[in-house]
């Protein structure tokens, strides 16, 4: 359950804040430049980004730092765990920047972050998104060992796209990557931005590719330049078109959160119901 604090909204941020300062741990809240940061903050909750803060792929639509990493840090998953036993949080989002220097991709990284976490309240609701391990079998033995609940991995644009967006992935593998965890019982989640120069149609497609995974839950929202240095907007989508995939994701049978706002992490601690009647995320 969540913490019951007697905190104004900018206490409440300033307290999320400190804890993720303190344990010295980064976010993808802040290193991405998420839109919805402070509003996250304001409810207590973070999405922990683990590895270190420097990516070594050159993703376009990306704010995180892009180059040569640090060492893994030896204690991230204890500072982890002492931060959620601080938030008390009854859902939990950690990602990561994608290590493709280190011979698992980081996934013996996530499965003790993960450990640990589910040691200090085995009732959290875990989610893993994790980056694409260039599909190592390895690495997906470690990972899909972990005590996680929900199984997530972003296909982030169409596939006619990722040369631009995404030049150092690919698109069959990541729906791969969520074919396996829909395999291993966990609850698959995938996300997308739109404004990227995408078509309905291909949006559409995309989500048709989604659901013959096994995949459930999709998110889908408009992208929004994060830097100077990242990808220009190419279009901002109308509600219409986000009521559009909203709807077609029923028809599949996909759960879809779609509206501008709408980010793979954000507020994906309340459930379908809880969700219906905020208007925020509409």
């Amino acid at each position: 359950m969540k913490p019951i604090l007697n905190l104004s909204i900018s206490e409440k941020t300033k307290w999320v804040k400190n804890i993720a300062d303190k344990y010295k741990l980064h976010s993808i809240c802040v290193e991405g430049n998420c839109p919805n940061r402070e509003k996250c903050f304001q409810r207590g909750n973070i999405t922990f980004m683990i590895l270190g803060d420097t990516c070594t792929r050159n993703c376009t639509f990306c704010s995180v730092n892009k180059g040569k990493p640090q060492t893994v840090d030896p204690m991230e998953a204890n500072n982890i765990a002492e931060a959620i036993a601080e938030l008390k949080p009854h859902h939990i989002v950690v990602t990561s920047v994608t290590r493709d220097d280190l011979s698992d991709g980081g996934a013996s990284q996530f499965y003790e972050v993960a450990r640990k976490i589910k040691e200090v309240d085995s009732d959290i609701l875990l989610e893993l998104l994790v980056p694409d391990f260039k599909g190592d079998d390895k690495a997906f033995d470690i990972l899909l060992e972990a005590p996680l609940d929900i199984f997530g991995h972003n296909l982030e644009t169409v596939d006619r796209l990722y040369p631009i967006l995404r030049p150092m992935a690919d698109y069959s593998l990541s729906l791969s990557v969520l074919e396996r965890g829909a395999k291993h019982g966990f609850i698959p989640k995938t996300g997308i931005m739109v404004g990227c120069g995408e078509s309905v149609r291909e949006v559409e497609k995309l989500m048709k590719e989604v659901v013959s995974t096994g995949c459930k839950i999709i998110t889908i929202g408009q992208y929004l330049q994060p830097s100077k240095f990242a990808l220009k907007v190419k279009e901002y989508i109308d509600d219409k078109i986000f009521s559009h995939y909203r709807e077609y994701g029923a028809s599949l049978g996909l759960e879809t959160f779609s509206a501008p706002l709408v980010r793979s992490s954000y507020i994906a601690d309340l459930s379908s119901e809880e969700l219906k009647t905020l208007k925020e995320w509409r």
